[in-house]
């Protein structure tokens, strides 16, 4: 396994998301992959929702397993409710939220 270093400006330490006040989304633009342990959960979430997050995610063409989120026209979110905010994070809680949304702004690098 690759050594991982983390790169952020010294301010996003103390980040938090202020949701639908913000100016900005960070649910746009960018690739969302999902580490193996969110990818197991959300298979296995029941209900409606779990019904309708395994409708917008992408799978490995051999193995059939979750690996990222599949992204709307303008590489937006398909989770990103009308107020800005994350439905997974709603729903489900932080803890459930893929790593990359989990440390977002911040992002790894392999060295």
């Amino acid at each position: 396994m690759p050594n991982l270093m983390y790169i952020y400006l010294d301010f996003l330490m103390e980040f938090q998301c202020i949701g639908s006040e913000c100016l900005n989304t960070c649910c746009n633009g960018w690739d969302i992959r999902l580490d193996k342990d969110t990818a197991e959960y959300y298979e296995q979430l029941e209900g409606t929702f779990g019904d309708f997050l395994r409708q917008h995610v992408m799978r490995d063409e051999k193995t059939n397993d979750i690996t990222a989120i599949r992204l709307e026209e303008g590489k937006i979110c398909p989770f990103l409710n009308e107020e800005g905010l994350c439905r997974i994070q709603i729903e489900c809680g932080s803890e459930h939220l893929g790593s990359i949304c989990q440390n977002y702004p911040r992002y790894e690098r392999g060295t």
